[in-house]
């Protein structure tokens, strides 16, 4: 079964990871899970992602510096193709 959309979902909590995978699963999504914002922004392909959901509270770690808020500004700068008119 092909995709209907591809979602990027940001969280620093697997918990909250599993839980939103379970809720999407049957609904016809591609899912990319990234626990934090670091791991994220290696996985965001502006070709590929039709929407992110990012815990944006999610702080930054000691080892990223990407929290959640930083790691959408950062996914926005991007270079990504136009959106097609709906």
């Amino acid at each position: 079964m092909d995709s209907i959309g591809t979602i990027l979902v940001v969280d620093d909590e697997v918990d909250i990871l599993e839980m939103i995978e379970v809720g999407l699963a049957g609904e016809g999504y591609a899912l990319l899970l990234a626990n934090g914002g670091l791991h994220a922004l290696t996985m965001f392909d502006a070709d590929s992602v039709d929407l992110v959901i990012c815990d944006i509270s999610m702080p930054p770690s000691q080892i990223e510096c990407a929290g959640g808020a930083e790691m959408l500004l950062r996914a926005s700068l991007l270079p990504r193709p136009r959106a097609e008119d709906v």
